[in-house]
């Protein structure tokens, strides 16, 4: 290989740019850095050991001598949020959206912060204000509605959860259907108990015309049927809950029980227990047919139907309805009678319907789960009653 002459002078050349520019570049890192308070790096460093107390008494001195840090005062901001200093951080967040100088995308930023700074401490009217103005905003607007969505939801304004779930919808394209439907069904339970029938069965008319086959929206309109007199209507109206929505079964037994004995129909009040005694034999179920067996049929009968049961589901509510039996035979034995009532007690304290979500438990069962605040998250058996459905 023929060695070129030039090599000799270009290769130190080459090599005595770099170590120039190497040193120059050094030079630039430590006249950008001179400038920054020693606070800054020992707030940096107590974040990273882990000590975010004092971590923030020493990015507060940096401030105070550089209030320009927009940076710095968001990291504040969050710092003061974790420690639930929720006033600290919104006082920081409400001086840079106040600052004349500040550029529009940051002061959109820093009312995004601010919006969730108020959400955080439960001051829900001034989050709302905050986010309304975001969702005027292209960048920040479908969040800012589902955070809107979120607090009308906590706070149980319904009508507002309806509005702006129909924005999420045109503007997100989003199916907001199954949601508004359960508002217009928490609308129709508030009438119901404010005595207003007519408002009542309004709003449930509306959630099935939002989502026909709703199963609530079924069982409410079923309910208020029949509180009218109607049992026809009721009864027509549950069948078609367990017609769309088998799993809601066990949750209208007893109703379509006791609206086909208001009709005087007494078989289908007996096919009804026959059919929830094949498909879903809850402990509820197996009460409710105990004890129409022991008017008909005495003690043998209702004996064979508990019997069988604990036989195929030896839960802790059977051997209730089981002691309830026994209570049925001999009504004046003081000692059964505090035996079944001790037992009665605990099955319906154990008796519990758990949120498939977050694990919330509750006794009866809900349409929306306290814990997590999702819809339709809970399974509609409880959890002692969980192996007795039927697979189909």
């Amino acid at each position: 290989m023929e060695f070129e002459l030039w090599y000799l002078v270009a290769v130190p050349l080459l090599f005595a740019a770099g170590w120039y520019l190497r040193g120059y570049d050094a030079k630039q890192r430590r006249k950008e850095t001179e400038n920054l308070p020693d606070n800054y790096f020992r707030g940096l460093s107590l974040l990273l050991s882990n000590e975010p107390d004092k971590a923030i008494d020493a990015f507060i001195e940096v401030v105070k001598i550089d209030p320009e840090t927009i940076e710095l005062h968001h990291a504040l901001g969050n710092l003061f949020c974790k420690r639930g200093e929720f006033d600290r951080a919104i006082r920081i967040h409400t001086h840079l959206i106040n600052r004349a100088d500040l550029p529009d995308e940051d002061r959109l930023r820093a009312l995004s912060e601010l919006a969730n700074d108020y959400l955080k401490a439960g001051i829900y009217d001034k989050a709302i204000e905050c986010f309304e103005r975001l969702s005027k905003n292209g960048a920040y607007r479908l969040d800012a509605l589902r955070s809107l969505l979120r607090i009308r939801c906590t706070e149980h304004d319904w009508n507002g959860a309806i509005e702006v779930a129909r924005r999420l919808e045109k503007e997100a394209a989003e199916d907001h259907g199954t949601d508004i439907s359960h508002f217009h069904c928490e609308l129709a339970a508030a009438a119901a108990r404010a005595k207003n029938a007519a408002e009542a069965e309004r709003e449930v008319n509306l959630a099935l015309l939002e989502q026909p086959n709703s199963p609530r929206a079924l069982m409410l309109a079923g309910d208020f049927a029949l509180a009218a007199g109607d049992a026809r209507r009721a009864v027509e109206s549950w069948e078609a809950l367990r017609k769309h929505s088998p799993d809601h079964f066990p949750l209208v037994v007893r109703r379509l029980v006791k609206g086909y004995e208001a009709l005087g129909d007494e078989e289908g009040a007996e096919r009804t227990i026959r059919e929830a005694m094949a498909e879903c034999p809850t402990s509820e179920v197996v009460e409710e047919a105990m004890k129409r067996a022991f008017r008909k049929g005495g003690e043998k009968e209702a004996g064979a139907i508990v019997g069988q049961a604990m036989k195929s589901h030896p839960t802790l509510g059977n051997l209730s309805v089981a002691m309830e039996l026994r209570q049925l035979v001999a009504p004046d034995d003081p000692q059964l009678q505090g035996i079944a009532g001790m037992l009665k007690k605990e099955s319906d304290r154990q008796g519990r319907y758990q949120c498939r979500k977050c694990g919330f438990l509750s006794h009866s069962y809900l349409w929306q789960c306290p814990g997590c605040g999702g819809w339709d998250t809970y399974p509609t058996l409880r959890v002692q009653d969980m192996s007795v459905r039927k697979k189909g």
